[in-house]
């Protein structure tokens, strides 16, 4: 949990309207704990996110497929 409250500090002022959220963050270390950059989500906040894994950004599925 300590890596999503990081994750949710380090984007706070990325989205001024509602900030990146616990969900959002569990998300994105969870990907990084299963090593892959691919999540499934609509959610616009993984476009401004970036992976923990070394890749660029995410890849949202369904959307990017």
């Amino acid at each position: 949990m300590g890596t999503a409250v990081a994750i949710m500090e380090g984007y706070r002022d990325a989205d001024r309207s509602r900030g990146v959220g616990l969900a959002d963050a569990m998300n994105v270390a969870l990907a990084a704990t299963y090593r892959t950059n691919r999540v499934l989500s609509s959610d616009g906040h993984f476009r401004i996110m970036r992976p923990l894994t070394g890749h660029a950004t995410f890849e949202l599925l369904p959307e990017d497929l």
